[in-house]
């Protein structure tokens, strides 16, 4: 009997379908259980038609295919994010972060989950304005879809994106043809986006951050691979750099190098 099409039910945990989900919680870190099973069978469905089968799929998984593995990982990822979002965390860069930042040199920030590019133009947004000298702000964006990092380096969104924009920062969106909205050049130049897997250890990076939004992505991961990408967040900072999480993610469970300094914002402490 052959097998159905992806379209068709399927069993969570046996399978085709099982191997699947093995796969993206070994390869990813990305846990989907028994009754959120349907959510990634809807996924891979919409990712690769219905006339794709769930072996197929495995067999080129399990080949190394770079195609088949780059359109599960993003049928997998989730990419819910708006500008400004969780807007306590920016008030407190502002604030508590910046008058620590240092006073010459490059000033690295890091947007660790960074979709469709809202966090990091965001950042931009917010640094730009308080920075003594915004030239020196450096930003990486990093996802693990492609496709969203695509979308963030063309900095184009539909315009009712612009309603979670404090009212001071729209001027910084003109439209443009389509009914879309172009965000200004000034806030893109500091920020450059790169595809990059969380849990492939060890990371790339040659140099450290002085500031990391790892925000509303940590509970996605099992407990285990959490701890690792928080203690993998403190040695790619600088000392005396921050790491920002999301306002409602588990961070109380986790033991960790990072000293707590506020909702969702933790310090590496300078050891003297």
């Amino acid at each position: 009997m052959p097998e159905p099409a992806l379209a068709a039910p399927v069993e969570p945990s046996g399978g085709a379908f099982g191997a699947i989900r093995a796969w993206v919680e070994h390869q990813l870190g990305i846990r989907f259980d028994d009754e959120q099973s349907s959510v990634l069978g809807r996924r891979l469905a919409m990712a690769f038609g219905g006339q794709e089968t769930l072996r197929g799929i495995v067999e080129r998984l399990l080949a190394g295919d770079p195609a088949t593995i780059v359109r599960v990982a993003e049928a997998a990822s989730t990419n819910h994010t708006f500008f400004f979002r969780e807007p306590e965390s920016f008030d407190a860069l502002a604030r508590v972060v910046v008058p620590h930042l240092p006073s010459h040199g490059e000033v690295r920030v890091w947007s660790a989950a960074a979709s469709s590019g809202e966090e990091a133009y965001s950042l931009s947004m917010c640094l730009r304005e308080v920075l003594p000298v915004p030239q020196r702000l450096r930003i990486l964006g990093t996802d693990i879809s492609q496709k969203q990092v695509c979308a963030a380096e063309a900095g184009i969104y539909d315009p009712t994106v612009v309603a979670n924009v404090p009212h001071r920062f729209r001027r910084l969106f003109s439209p443009i043809e389509g009914g879309a909205v172009q965000l200004a050049p000034q806030v893109m130049r500091p920020c450059v986006f790169r595809r990059m897997n969380l849990v492939s250890f060890p990371w790339p990076f040659a140099r450290r951050f002085h500031v990391t939004f790892l925000r509303n992505v940590l509970y996605y991961f099992d407990p285990v691979v959490r701890l690792r990408i928080v203690d993998a967040c403190y040695d790619a900072t600088e000392p005396g750099g921050w790491l920002f999480v999301g306002l409602s993610e588990p961070m109380v469970d986790l033991v960790s190098r990072w000293t707590p300094k506020g909702a969702g914002m933790f310090r590496k402490e300078v050891r003297r």
